[in-house]
């Protein structure tokens, strides 16, 4: 990934210093020695396992992560996004895509955690201040667990907290195996009119077919994991279930029947079904939903 950005960086002919600097951060990147006592991010990036001790997450479920393997006080700066209990008196370093580099500098964090999906400029500024940023990424429904494993690693906190992991995986496998949406045909909508689903290498869509049922933007092509589409495409999938983000969903769904479409929809609030510990609550909420 980061070579494919410096080859559109050289292709677009940028100023020498934007390129010498990339060039050493991706030398960096590559020549670090690897160690027992080191883990690799997501971008193929060393650090080494300790207790660090001033974290900063510049995601709201990388947040709640945090807070769920018991790193409430090691958490120094989250985003205005991050609304959870017992981080009132955090410090609010801006949002997911624009935060504040002079903010996250002086709080001196340890590490900064951040999704892939972020803005890659927003990572290049924060190396440059000689932070350490570690980069997690959600394709699938088990990187949930995934993910919260190689963070108790990195912080040293594995064999203290790996019951409460396996405890959750637990229950996550039993939400999956009590499915009531087997063969459903399944359409996931962040937003409407303008209609933002979830395409098929989503994390939404994962969880969809985890289930059993079938993800209708699988006939889609997108190399994104969210895509626009039409009411017109909405209506030749024919899904038969609408999980939504939608608080005004019941206004849409008559909207649909006017124009033909036939589908239960589901309401899931939008911090729950985004990769967090309590995503085995939201397919217990769609199966509930069901009964």
């Amino acid at each position: 990934m980061i070579k494919l950005i410096a080859m559109k960086l050289i292709n677009m002919k940028k100023n020498l210093n934007i390129l010498i600097t990339l060039g050493i951060l991706i030398f960096g990147l590559t020549q670090v020695k690897v160690n027992s006592e080191e883990i690799s991010d997501h971008l193929g990036v060393k650090f080494e396992k300790k207790k660090y001790q001033r974290i900063i997450s510049l995601a709201p479920n990388l947040t709640e992560t945090l807070l769920y393997l018991g790193f409430t006080n090691e958490i120094v700066g989250i985003t205005r996004y991050c609304n959870f209990e017992g981080l009132e008196r955090k410090e609010i370093v801006g949002g997911i895509y624009d935060p504040s580099f002079e903010k996250i500098y002086t709080l001196k964090p340890d590490i900064v955690f951040m999704l892939k999906m972020g803005s890659f400029d927003n990572y290049l500024n924060l190396r440059k201040l000689n932070l350490d940023v570690f980069v997690i990424d959600y394709l699938k429904l088990e990187d949930v667990v995934s993910n919260m494993i190689l963070i108790l690693r990195l912080l040293s906190k594995f064999e203290e907290k790996k019951g409460a992991i396996f405890e959750l995986e637990k229950k996550i496998n039993n939400s999956i195996k009590t499915s009531k949406i087997k063969s459903k045909k399944v359409f996931f909508m962040f937003s409407y009119p303008s209609i933002y689903t979830a395409s098929s290498n989503s994390f939404q869509a994962d969880i969809i077919r985890k289930l059993g049922a079938i993800n209708t933007t699988d006939k889609l092509n997108s190399q994104f994991s969210t895509q626009l589409i039409s009411v017109e495409t909405l209506l030749e999938l024919k899904p038969e279930i609408i999980i939504t983000t939608e608080p005004n969903y019941k206004s849409i769904e008559e909207e649909l029947r006017r124009l033909g479409l036939i589908a239960k929809f589901v309401y899931v609030d939008p911090y729950m079904i985004s990769p967090t510990p309590r995503i085995y609550e939201t397919i217990q909420k769609i199966n509930q939903a069901m009964e």
